[in-house]
């Protein structure tokens, strides 16, 4: 009768294994450029806050990146980001967002200024979706 009962317990220590193993390996998959990315995007939420006037936002990324003038401290950073209001209901707005991130200007926080913004009102919730994926 113990054996059973302890086969099944086994069986299921096991399978916890390997799905916690598989988390794990998954995790240390995340390649250092996706790291990079999510602390760029969190460094910018302060920015895309005024942009979108405090509307929730998901979908953030970076676009494209560049150095400007050579300079390794001074970079243009194209962003976008979807916006939407209650339980990520419509209406959806895309923004596109140009920034310059530079170096501490008169306190220790990084000098962002905000470059250009293209809003597109009232894109599809099948538009969204596609621009997610």
């Amino acid at each position: 009768m113990k054996s059973k009962c302890l086969f099944p317990a086994i069986m299921a220590g096991f399978l916890l294994f390997l799905f916690c193993e598989h988390l794990v390996v998954n995790a240390a998959q995340n390649n250092k450029e996706e790291l990079m990315e999510e602390v760029l995007l969190k460094h910018y939420s302060t920015s895309f806050t005024k942009i979108t006037e405090g509307k929730a936002y998901y979908c953030e990324r970076i676009n494209h990146m560049e150095r400007l003038n050579g300079d390794s401290t001074i970079h243009k950073v194209e962003t976008q980001l979807i916006t939407y209001e209650g339980a990520h209901n419509p209406p959806y707005d895309l923004y596109k967002i140009m920034l310059k991130d530079g170096p501490p200007g008169q306190g220790l926080e990084p000098e962002i200024t905000i470059l250009d913004v293209d809003m597109e009102q009232d894109i599809s919730a099948e538009q969204a979706k596609g621009i997610c994926n």
